[in-house]
């Protein structure tokens, strides 16, 4: 019955309801029960995509999640796609995404290296109570003032 419901509501393009069956076709389960429905990837994709198309920052940050391999090139196309869900993400203001696409900013190669982004994005997450981008952001900043007294 209550798959039902979210059926319905998926089909008004309730973003949040799109998730959760995304989840479901994802991994078979809901909320971690087993539901009897089988997995399906593509199901599951199609349905982030529309959640995406609203707006819906979890929606893109999870087709991140999907696309994005730490040993790929940024040049990489599934790399790249990953990437681009991850600035829509950001944009939209998610903690979670711009605590990655900070680490993604001190790690990067010279090209797309840009520290002073990145410490303003562990910044802005900070700020929204994502304690690990708290934490990550006293670590930069203190390297940043140990080079700094060094020079």
């Amino acid at each position: 019955r209550g798959i039902f419901w979210l059926n319905r509501a998926a089909g008004e393009y309730y973003s949040p309801a799109l998730m959760l069956l995304a989840e479901l076709y994802e991994t078979g389960q809901l909320g971690g029960n087993s539901v009897g429905v089988a997995p399906d990837p593509a199901k599951s994709r199609e349905l982030l995509l529309l959640a995406a198309a609203n707006q819906h920052p979890p929606a893109y940050f999870k087709l991140y999640q999907l696309d994005h391999r730490d040993d790929a090139s940024r040049f990489d196309s599934t790399e790249r796609r990953a990437r681009q869900y991850l600035n829509q993400c950001v944009s939209l203001g998610m903690a979670e995404c711009q605590f990655e696409q900070a680490k993604l900013l001190f790690t990067g190669d010279d090209q797309s290296r840009n520290v002073p982004r990145g410490i303003s994005l562990l910044q802005q997450a900070a700020e929204q109570g994502l304690v690990k981008a708290d934490v990550l952001l006293q670590a930069v900043l203190q390297v940043q003032s140990a080079q700094v007294t060094q020079q």
